[in-house]
This record gives C-alpha cells, structure tokens and sequence, in this order.
C-alpha cells in the first residue's frame, strides 16, 4: 500500500519514559487532570504505581476538555472530576492500547465497552467522523507509554452515566474535517481535527480500502504523541 501518513501538528514532549502521574507532570495543558489525579489518593496510587507487570490505561482530558465541559454544563473548572466515581471513571485497570479497539473491529460492531475502576463501564465508538469517542469525549492523541501503563487525550472530562445520565448535557461538535485532492494520481486526505486545531495528511493508493484508511488514521496514530 501507498498509504502513511506525515503529521503536522499535535502534542509533543520529550523526556525518559515516566509513570502515569509524572508523565502528565511534564505536559503543560494537562495540569486541571494531574491535580485531580494526584491530589485522589486511589487515583493517585493507581497511576503512580504499578510497572510493567500491573498496567493501568488513564483516558486524560486536557485543559480545555474541562473549560469546554464546564461551559457545556454551566459550572466552572473547579466544580469537574471532585466526585470519586467522576475520578475513577477516568481510569482502566489493564493495558488498552488504541490498536487494541482496533483488532477488536469494534468501529464495525457498534463499539464496546471496557470496565473502569468506577466499576462502570466505559463506552468505545466510532461517530461518522471517524472520532473514536470515550463516552462522549473524543479522543485526541493516543498510546503515551509510561512505565506503568498508557495514557489517551481527551476533548472533555468524560461523564459518568450513573451519574449525568438523565442529564441533558449537550457538546459542542467539532470533529474531524476532511477534504480531498488530487495529487498526481495519488489521492490526499487532509485532514483536521477542529477541536484540537491537528492537521495531518494520509496519501491513498487505488488498492487502499475503507478499512485501510480507517486504519491508518486511528491505528498509524497520526495523532499519537511522540515518546
């Protein structure tokens, strides 16, 4: 296949591998997160510990997740992620890898749901966009490896339903753009994410399928962050 794909924004940071909680230490717009997490005390021993042998998966949300949740609920920053279950929601005891979703073809079977240390569980789809969403909350950037374990970026702090379900809690679409060109023979998509502000490009061949697009888009990770 001709296909990859060449990413030309998204979230960076350099450093050693860390566990979870240090690893959101030293990137600049998880800080709301990182003090939820760390100031929780199962939380924090949670993301602090384990090791290679005991992983934990932490869906983040970032900075503006909670400005842009706190906005759609009429409440402020402050009010976000203080309740235990809202917390613990936030937190998969196991290794979740983003191809894992992926194997599992669950954007063909209508999604899937994994358990959380809430003891709820969290629902994995895929819109029309081709978002794959937590709950509600796309994800943004996938798979950063820590020591003990793997953190996904979120758009919003993800809501429990026991909690928010009978809630009428409205988001703010954004998603992901596309748009297509031709480039001697080869066809572009560019694509951008008008949540995040990322664009990248996927070049397509003939031979490439829907699935391989897919594929390249959420597997390929154009939107991983670089360890």
């Amino acid at each position: 296949s001709s296909m990859h794909y060449r990413e030309t924004h998204g979230m960076r940071f350099m450093g050693q591998q860390k566990h979870i909680l240090d690893t959101l230490d030293q990137i600049e717009n998880c800080t709301l997160a990182l003090d939820r997490f760390r100031s929780h005390s199962r939380a924090a021993e949670l993301l602090a510990g384990g090791g290679p042998s005991r992983q934990r998966t932490l869906f983040c949300p970032t900075d503006e997740a909670f400005e842009a949740r706190a906005r759609e609920m009429g409440v402020t920053v402050d009010d976000l992620l203080r309740d235990d279950v809202d917390v613990l929601y936030h937190i998969h005891d196991g290794r979740f890898r983003s191809q894992d979703w992926w194997k599992q073809n669950m954007h063909l079977r209508g999604g899937h749901h994994i358990p959380t240390v809430a003891g709820e569980d969290l629902s994995i789809t895929t819109d029309t966009k081709l978002n794959v969403r937590f709950g509600d909350a796309i994800c943004i950037a996938t798979d950063k490896v820590c020591t003990n374990g793997l953190i996904h970026f979120v758009d919003r702090v993800i809501l429990p339903p026991s909690r928010y379900g009978g809630q009428d809690i409205q988001r703010s679409e954004g998603g992901a753009g596309v748009q297509l060109e031709d480039d001697s023979g080869v066809i572009q998509l560019i694509i951008s994410r008008q949540t995040s502000g990322q664009v990248f490009t996927i070049e397509v061949g003939p031979d490439d399928t829907v699935q391989q697009i897919k594929e390249a888009i959420f597997a390929h990770q154009p939107l991983a962050i670089s360890d």
